[in-house]
């Protein structure tokens, strides 16, 4: 078990953040001096335009304020550049900080809610994604490959060999504060828009139809059309040699139209949203990294920031060749066949590598993610994958989403004979935060990632659960209906290879208090007969005889509250046995309703 011992990453957030500010502050002073610079150099270019018109100097004097007005725009840009930078990442650890102090919610890099599955067995009771959830809280990818990696490990768990892998990984690159800097202020500001099944497709598609004589033919033709214009200039030619040009020109063009219209559908729109990916990959080539992951998956693509840096130089040369201004030389020299066959050329050498470096990738970023997770939270523990069994045991288990100053921890033991802890509590004693405190514990613990407690043993279970059953008018149902088709999916998935770990929130209470005992009675029953494990929660004390029933598989357990000056008051602590009241008529006079007891 790998335990966190880092310094302070809230300290070392605000230094870095301090110092990225202190350099915008900088910069800008810089660039404010450089505009003054620019329209005073600007003032003396026209005064010399001026002079040179009116014949009061030579048209050279021109030259110098010139030379000096390019010399401060280029400087300038460059140094507006650096600006934009330094602002980028002083925000970069200013949401850092957020996520430090608790204040992260709906200002993460992307909230993931196009992940969002409400038909997924635990995805949306658990809060994976969406505003305020698990995957805004620790995605950190600048790729949608990334984010998908990502958001697949929070609702795939995955095999053991994997998980303890990915925490070696973690483990790795949890220090490595400045690579995650860098990986988060590489290219511009915008997400790539990287799709990686088309990337695929393209890479593997069939070749584009050049005629196999456009090896030669091209660069003759060219050849040829640069000789005879510099022959013309020179004056040793007719002008009808340049009509000659023109007309070789178009006979190649002509023969490989149907392989540039090809080529030039695909290149625009694929690969020139890679320019995020090259970035990426030229900063993780420099880095160096022990755990045996990250040296396969960096030498995946190692060498491929070249290879796509070529890529998008052919684009560009292309597209620079489209405009109108530059027409008729381009067709003159045969530009669009000459560069879309190199560009066919680059994708029969690289294509099926494609989606192999965009795979590393979003690997990367899924793992970068999870180290900024384990990072920030130095207290967290990386946890024990066992290799079988129906194990869930937790000391000082905490939410995850819960600033860490004001989450309660718990301890929570389920495996063995032990098959369910049956939960009894008022209304808002903490009964639900409980149940996600233990399913996005696992979730994390089976993508390979640190968990929020001082010590977790879990075995790989099938996790299910219901916690935020929800009506549906557009599909007819109520929310009784919606929790017991929730109730199937969960029972369905104890005829797999995994145990299955439960939990259930307010167990059917959506119908009478008679159906309800005895459908909890017979499905918590069926559950643990199945080998299944979890928590199971309920508010109506008659459900707590079901546990009471199982004998040694089953544990009463609540949460209580207390009453002070008609204040109710909640310490979200575990304790034996059955809860002895309820709060609902105090909550009801506390927010000031008007509730009398009934006359006896």
């Amino acid at each position: 078990m790998y335990h966190l011992r880092l310094g302070d990453p809230h300290a070392e957030y605000q230094q870095l953040h301090a110092r990225a500010l202190a350099r915008t502050v900088a910069l800008a002073a810089q660039s404010d001096r450089f505009s003054t610079w620019r329209g005073l150099v600007g003032i003396a270019l026209i005064a010399a335009a001026w002079g040179a018109w009116r014949a009061w100097w030579q048209v050279g004097v021109i030259m110098a304020p010139v030379a000096a007005f390019a010399a401060l725009a280029i400087l300038h840009e460059r140094l507006a550049r650096r600006q934009s930078e330094a602002q980028r990442v002083a925000s970069y650890y200013e949401r850092g900080l957020e996520r430090l102090e608790g204040r992260w919610q709906g200002h993460g890099v992307s909230s993931g809610a196009a992940f969002r599955d409400n038909d997924h067995v635990y995805a949306e009771d658990l809060d994976l994604f969406g505003p305020g959830s698990l995957f805004e809280l620790i995605s950190l990818a600048r790729t949608l490959p990334g984010e998908a990696r990502l958001a697949q490990w929070l609702k795939e768990p995955t095999a053991r060999e994997e998980a303890v892998a990915r925490q070696a990984a973690v483990a790795d690159l949890r220090a490595r504060v400045d690579l995650r800097e860098d990986l988060a202020m590489a290219g511009d500001e915008a997400r790539a828009e990287l799709h990686a099944e088309a990337l695929r497709k393209w890479g593997e598609a069939a070749h584009a139809p050049f005629p196999p004589a456009s090896a030669v033919l091209l660069p003759l033709v060219v050849a040829i059309n640069i000789a005879a214009f510099v022959a013309w200039a020179a004056g040793v030619a007719p002008s009808a040699i340049l009509l000659t040009g023109v007309l070789l020109a178009g006979i190649v063009t002509a023969l490989c139209r149907v392989a540039i219209a090809q080529v030039i559908g695909d290149v625009s729109a694929r690969p020139r949203d890679l320019a995020l990916l090259a970035a990426i990959m030229h900063r993780l080539e420099r880095e160096l990294f022990s755990a045996p992951k990250l040296v396969e998956l960096r030498g995946l693509f190692t060498g491929a920031e070249r290879e796509i840096a070529r890529l998008q130089q052919l684009v560009e040369w292309h597209d620079m060749g489209r405009n109108h201004m530059l027409a008729i030389p381009t067709f003159y020299l045969a530009w669009s066949p000459l560069l879309c066959r190199q560009i066919e050329l680059w994708r029969r050498r690289n294509g099926a590598a494609l989606s192999r470096w965009v795979d590393a990738v979003a690997e990367l970023e899924a793992l970068s993610s999870l180290s900024g997770f384990a990072y920030e939270h130095p207290a967290a523990v990386f946890p024990e994958l066992l290799a079988g069994g129906n194990r869930f045991e937790a000391e000082g288990l905490a939410h995850p989403l819960i600033n860490e100053a004001k989450a309660v921890a718990n301890d929570v033991s389920l495996g063995g004979e032990l098959r369910m802890l049956l939960i009894s509590g008022s209304n808002m004693s903490g009964k639900s935060t409980l149940l996600r405190s233990v399913g996005l514990n696992t979730v994390l613990a089976w993508a390979g990632g640190p968990v929020r407690a001082k010590k977790l043993a879990v075995s790989p279970l099938a996790l299910g659960a219901s916690v935020r059953a929800t009506d549906s008018l557009l599909e007819g149902r109520s929310r009784f209906f919606a929790e017991i088709l929730r109730l199937k999916q969960i029972r369905k998935l104890t005829s797999g290879a995994r145990p299955v770990l439960f939990l259930l929130d307010e167990l059917l209470s959506g119908t009478n208090s008679h159906d309800r005992a005895v459908g909890a009675d017979n499905y918590l029953n069926g559950l643990v007969e199945h080998g299944a494990v979890g928590l199971a929660t309920t508010h109506d004390l008659a459900l707590t005889q079901v546990a009471d029933r199982m004998g040694e598989h089953a544990k009463n357990l609540h949460l209580a509250d207390t009453i002070r000056d008609g204040d109710v008051l909640f310490d979200y602590r575990l304790r034996p046995g059955v809860v002895q009241r309820g709060n609902a008529l105090a909550l009801m006079r506390a927010v000031g309703l008007d509730v009398k007891e009934p006359p006896r």
